[in-house]
């Protein structure tokens, strides 16, 4: 290897620790600044949702007094189903993808993490998760999961309620 290869790849190496310890930096002060919210310390207590997905979460849905419903949340974060079809035969597509590109790649990333730790976990949310591995691929219960996270955050956002862990049934 020449001299002046070693150079360059030496500089590259110094910019990217550079970088990477600038992304940690940001990555610290959003985490101080979410822990300053109330609203932050609720939503860390759903499953899959940490700091920075609380932020986003309470960033995006604000009180949850903009959205009637939490489907209406969820889908302006893109995680619901598109459906087409008219005269009652409705047929449930991909998700629409539309809305917060970050925020729900965040939420499904998080999902994914819930989805593959169940084990033989025996509470209402594993057992949940449980049955939509059994008729789906472990992705699309990620997404699923995910639908099913915003829409607990609205439900925590607009009535201002901690988190209550559901009962296994």
């Amino acid at each position: 290897m020449t001299t002046s290869s070693r150079f360059i790849l030496r500089n590259l190496l110094d910019q990217l620790l550079l970088l990477d310890s600038q992304v940690e930096e940001a990555t610290n002060r959003l985490v101080a600044r979410a822990k300053e919210v109330p609203v932050c310390t609720r939503l860390i207590a759903l499953p899959g949702v940490a700091w920075i997905i609380a932020s986003a979460l309470y960033a995006r849905l604000g009180d949850g007094s903009a959205y009637k419903c939490g489907r209406d949340a969820s889908a302006s974060v893109g995680v619901v189903p598109a459906h087409s079809g008219t005269g009652g035969n409705n047929k449930l597509l991909g998700i629409t993808k539309r809305g917060d590109r970050c925020l729900r790649s965040l939420l499904i990333h998080g999902a994914r993490s819930v989805v593959s730790r169940i084990k033989d976990k025996q509470d209402g949310l594993s057992c949940w998760i449980r049955k939509q591995l059994l008729k789906n691929h472990l992705n699309k219960t990620a997404v699923a999961y995910a639908n099913k996270l915003v829409r607990m955050a609205w439900a925590i956002l607009s009535s201002g309620e901690v988190y209550r862990e559901p009962v296994a049934v």
